[in-house]
């Protein structure tokens, strides 16, 4: 078992409220692990970035003058989270040039005219390394990866600060006649510097995709007192809906230095203090990224249950963002 992992006893959940059949449920939803009778595991959150393709692409990159690291190669280098079944066989690297470019199983080269700002050196273990700029970088990820990858890696650079909308439109407009422009501009729609982390962008994604109402992001609830009751992950307006992604060691981030099925209790009360006010909260687990299509018609069956309904009582207000305008 991991070292790291946190565990939780069947009798102080009792003891915090839960019952066995809540327990049950959260065994088999993959929110607890069992170890030994009455001894239950959190899990935790699954590593998305690969250390190795950050290795092999710096490997590669210290064996070339030619040539600077690009596309996903960048991405990973920048330290940006690449989406769950990322291909990452490819090392990718471009070299400022009309043509010549070529793709083997382990290496794709591409070439393309790069200005001088849109490449720098970033220091690594083994030396120096020349790279495309991280708004260069967004754009040819965009361009070439699929629209899951694209997002995942665009949400997490404009929420870290590493890159700003502003310099990430710009770039886009310098190559409005590159291959790939039209794919890059129907996941930049999408991207939302709100995301706090990769499953989240993969909601988003999956929710478009499959014809949803647009989510908001990062969505601060008030009750009629104007008291603040929580903040969830997303929204969709119009139904009246709440989503929650639970699966990245939720849990074990808030604990702090709170017992550990307290911090699960306060989450209970926090979802029940929700559905109070007039919200349906669809909570996404790790497990639903297997089967994307039996999450949207959970959500579907939800919105369809909310028809006629009326709206929550109390208010909302999103945190601050401004969607790409390409």
């Amino acid at each position: 078992m991991d070292a790291a992992a946190e565990l939780v006893t069947r009798t102080s959940l009792l003891a915090n409220g839960f019952s066995d059949a809540e327990i049950r449920t959260r065994l088999r939803r993959g929110e607890l692990e069992p170890v030994t009778p009455g001894v239950y595991r959190v899990p935790v959150p699954a590593v998305w970035e690969s250390e190795a393709f950050v290795s092999r692409s710096l490997a590669v990159a210290h064996g070339t003058n030619a040539s600077v690291l690009s596309h996903l190669s960048a991405a990973a280098v920048w330290g940006l989270p690449l989406a769950q079944g990322t291909n990452t066989a490819q090392v990718q690297l471009t070299r400022s040039r009309r043509g010549g470019g070529r793709r083997e199983p382990r290496l794709w080269v591409h070439t393309a005219q790069l200005a001088d700002d849109e490449v720098t050196t970033v220091s690594t273990a083994i030396g120096p390394a020349r790279i495309t700029t991280p708004a260069r970088t967004l754009v040819d990820v965009a361009r070439t990866a699929p629209l899951l990858t694209a997002v995942t890696v665009a949400d997490a650079a404009l929420h870290s600060g590493l890159c700003r909308p502003d310099a990430l439109i710009e770039h886009f407009g310098r190559q409005d006649r590159r291959p790939g422009i039209a794919a890059a501009r129907r996941a930049l729609r999408l991207v939302d510097g709100r995301a706090e982390s990769p499953p989240e962008s993969w909601v988003r994604v999956v929710f478009a995709e499959a014809g949803l109402p647009p989510s908001e992001a990062q969505v601060e609830v008030f009750d009629e007192q104007r008291r603040f009751v929580g903040r969830a992950d997303g929204m969709i307006e119009e139904a009246g809906l709440l989503w929650e992604y639970d699966g990245q060691g939720k849990y074990r981030e808030l604990r702090g230095e709170r017992d550990l099925s307290t911090v699960i209790m306060d989450e209970k009360y926090r979802q029940d203090s929700f559905t109070e006010l007039g919200w349906l909260v669809l909570r996404i687990q790790r497990q639903d990224q297997a089967s994307p299509r039996r999450l949207v018609e959970r959500a579907v069956r939800m919105l369809a249950s909310r028809r006629g309904a009326p709206k929550p009582r109390g208010f909302w207000r999103p945190l601050p963002w401004r969607p790409l305008e390409l």
